[in-house]
């Protein structure tokens, strides 16, 4: 099956015009050959260009459905811009799953996630989850070294006190610290987690069992 991807582009706009093209001449080439295509949009933030992304959806079903040809998609993205508008926009797009990468507490996200010049994202992002929640299968990850694991029952506990609990899946992700880039929150990254030690740490959130100091 498929896999296709959305690249981010700056300029003009993320989905340029001719690669969306290349896309639906990938679809058009695959169709006869295929009983189901699935696609994930990523790289960036994809809904940076929702109109650009709702338009090659709309063209993907519309191939597909004449062909008979089952499609679905998924979505990752930080949440800035999954407000219910947008989810139930990608949810007639069929688009079944959000990703949306929470990385600890208020002050823990904002600081491995601040919007650009500085500021909060975590409480936004959480008021879109609510929307969210209500149209599309919702997944937090929650990218994790061991400065911020430490602090993941805190997330739990927010995400649960806002009546989140059952309502999304939370699982992890391995951070790693840029060398190459001083500019970058991820320059602050900790050594990180050996493969040993992060796949401790996924099992533990796994059964719940809380997580060590």
């Amino acid at each position: 099956m498929p896999r296709l991807r959305s690249r981010a582009w700056t300029r003009p706009s993320l989905l340029r015009p001719e690669v969306a093209e290349a896309i639906l001449r990938i679809v058009d080439d695959s169709l006869p050959r295929v009983r189901s295509i699935g696609v994930t949009w990523f790289g960036g933030e994809p809904l940076l260009g929702k109109t650009q992304l709702l338009a090659l959806s709309d063209e993907l079903i519309r191939r597909c459905d004449a062909a008979d040809t089952t499609y679905r998609a998924n979505i990752i993205t930080n949440g800035w811009y999954l407000d219910g508008a947008t989810s139930k926009a990608l949810a007639e797009r069929r688009v079944e799953r959000a990703q949306v990468t929470i990385d600890g507490p208020p002050d823990v996200h904002d600081r491995y996630r601040p919007k650009v010049g500085g500021g909060s994202t975590f409480w936004r992002i959480v008021d879109n989850l609510h929307a969210a929640v209500e149209h599309l299968r919702v997944n937090v990850r929650v990218n994790v070294e061991p400065a911020n694991f430490v602090r993941i029952e805190e997330l739990f506990d927010i995400l649960a006190a806002e009546g989140l609990a059952g309502k999304i899946s939370i699982g992890t992700g391995r951070l790693y610290a840029c060398s190459t880039n001083a500019a970058p929150p991820s320059a602050s990254y900790g050594e990180g987690f050996t493969p040993a030690q992060y796949a401790k740490a996924e099992l533990d959130v796994a059964r719940g069992e809380g997580v060590a100091p």
